[in-house]
């Protein structure tokens, strides 16, 4: 149902202790090519060069906006490294093979959906040097007769580092190799002078509010609506909870067995006419969390009659009504706290900034018809 994908656990970074581990030091490592020269703008319009990058270990990519086959699928795994290796001293660097599509604009909503952050920059290159510069690293490029995804590229992971130098190239698809690239990264930055960094804490640990607030803060962290809010790539989440609804309007067992199967278990039941396109999430989130993302999935209202209207201003009346929240679908109370925005004359309420924020963007993209 919710995506699907080759599953594979992931080593977290605090599982890598200094001086052990099966894939020796970092000198062990060889130095395979030095990154091509380039200067290309990220999705803040910041100019990144080789020289920006210069003393810091990156983790590269290549993927386009458009792709709905490969690039969901890649981009959920980098999302979870990002999870797994919250050190200071790395950064994750996607180069875009389509740059003329994939504007900073584009690649900044892009982020935003997969609960982007400051260390992981997307960078628009340019369509007269992506080509070579992507041969150069071991990764091809090549224009395809297809409109639905006209662009082949590589699907791994390269490992570059503080110098400039790529150390590994990694099958994002090998649940192995991944491990490895993870062990190598911690190699690459480890300090004999320093202690390693702290184990970093559950993304939404020290969020506050019931477990549905936790499990949307948490499916913004882990990118969900990237391929969610995107029909081409994942089945719609609204209303999913909501077809064998109990008496009460509540889920039914049912269905939150199949949505937590889902999250933990992608591949074990397909949803006709999607592609494998998430990795399955058993071993990175907690089963409290696991439960956290049904319930904040159980509140995720359905379209239909009057979903649209349903979102706007209630008329007055003394207690809060219950609106929807048009980014999310999340029931939400129509009150000054849920942070209001006014457009086109209405007043619509959020779960969240983050979703506010959203919305402010491009309004009529969320509002859905009659």
């Amino acid at each position: 149902m919710i995506c699907l994908a080759a599953g594979g656990g992931f080593v977290v970074w605090r599982g890598v202790h200094a001086g052990a581990g099966t894939h020796g030091p970092a000198t062990a490592l060889p130095r395979l090519l030095e990154v091509p020269q380039f200067t290309w703008m990220d999705q803040d319009q910041t100019v990144v060069t080789n020289q920006t990058l210069q003393g810091r270990v990156w983790i590269a990519d290549f993927i386009f906006t458009r792709c709905t086959t490969v690039c969901p699928l890649l981009t959920g795994k980098m999302t979870l490294l990002r999870r797994a290796i919250e050190h200071p001293g790395v950064t994750f660097v996607s180069f875009s093979v389509d740059p003329e599509h994939d504007t900073p604009e584009v690649l900044r909503d892009y982020a935003a959906r997969w609960g982007g952050g400051p260390n992981w920059l997307l960078l628009q290159t340019a369509p007269g040097t992506i080509a070579d510069f992507a041969r150069a690293m071991g990764a091809p490029v090549r224009q395809v007769a297809d409109s639905q995804n006209p662009i082949i590229h590589s699907d791994k992971f390269f490992l570059v580092d503080q110098g400039g130098w790529v150390r590994g190239a990694y099958d994002s698809n090998d649940a192995a190799a991944v491990q490895q690239l993870i062990a190598a990264a911690a190699a690459l930055t480890r300090d004999p002078n320093h202690a390693p960094p702290a184990a970093p804490q559950p993304a939404v640990a020290a969020t506050a509010g019931d477990d549905a607030a936790q499990g949307m803060a948490l499916y913004h962290d882990l990118g969900c609506a990237g391929c969610h809010e995107n029909p081409k790539v994942a089945p719609p989440l609204a209303g999913v909870a909501q077809r064998h609804a109990r008496p009460d309007g509540s889920m039914s067992a049912m269905d939150a067995e199949f949505i937590r199967q889902s999250i933990v278990e992608p591949e074990a039941e397909v949803t006709l006419g999607y592609a494998t396109s998430m990795p399955s999430y058993r071993g990175q989130i907690t089963a409290a969390e696991v439960e956290r993302l049904v319930a904040y999935i159980a509140t995720l209202a359905g379209p239909g009659p009057g979903a649209a209207a349903a979102s706007a201003s209630p008329a007055s009346s003394g207690a809060a009504t219950q609106v929807i929240d048009p980014v999310c679908r999340m029931r939400v109370a129509a009150r000054q706290a849920n942070t209001p925005f006014e457009s086109g004359g209405t007043t619509y309420y959020f779960c969240s900034e983050f979703c506010r924020d959203q919305f402010k963007k491009s309004p009529q993209s969320y509002l859905r018809a009659e």
